[in-house]
Order: C-alpha cells, then structure tokens, then sequence
C-alpha cells in the first residue's frame, strides 16, 4: 500500500533548481530518477537510509545514483501513517551537510 508524498517549500525550491539545471544535459534521466524514488519511498517508506546528523526527527535519504542527489524524506507530521513529507533534494557533490530545518 502506498502513502501520499508532500514537498515542503524548500524541497520544491530545490527540485526546481536541479530541474532547471539538468534540462540542458538530460532531463529525461532526471526525471524519471526522481520519480522512481518517489514511487519507491512511497510503497516503502523505510527503504531510505535513517538519517539522523541534522537533528530533525525521523529524516531518511535515498541516494539517486544516476543523478547523485539525496531525496531527503521522512514520514508526514502530520499524517505519519498515510503520507511522507519530502524536505529537500540536494547533491551529492556538495558534499556539504544538507541545510536541513523544521518547514
């Protein structure tokens, strides 16, 4: 069974940003990289490595390898039982810790 995914405002933003930047190499491969992730999260909420440095409860991370993001995701506040809430997308390259807050 599946659960809903919602997107903060930041994990919009940042879907957006690597959107607008893989549309000139290969917008296809990041496209459907992103939504076999969500598809998967979705039917397995746990299949994200727990991911617990920034103190944000719950926070899991799927690497999206072809593209080398973490989807940052963890279960809805809200709705824990029936939705995920997804806060961020961020490279891999970066390498820095991922800016992560409350939304």
């Amino acid at each position: 069974m599946s659960v809903l995914v919602s997107f903060t405002p930041r994990a919009s933003e940042s879907i957006a940003e690597a959107s607008a930047w893989w549309r000139d190499k290969n917008p296809a491969q990041f496209r459907e990289e992103l939504e076999a992730a969500l598809s998967l999260i979705s039917a397995h909420p746990d299949v994200g490595e727990s991911y617990d440095l920034l103190g944000l409860p719950g926070i899991r991370r799927r690497l999206l390898r072809k593209t080398k993001y973490y989807l940052y995701y963890r279960r809805h506040p809200l709705h824990p039982d029936t939705a995920l809430q997804v806060v961020l997308l961020w490279p891999v390259l970066k390498g820095d810790p991922p800016p992560l807050e409350e939304p």
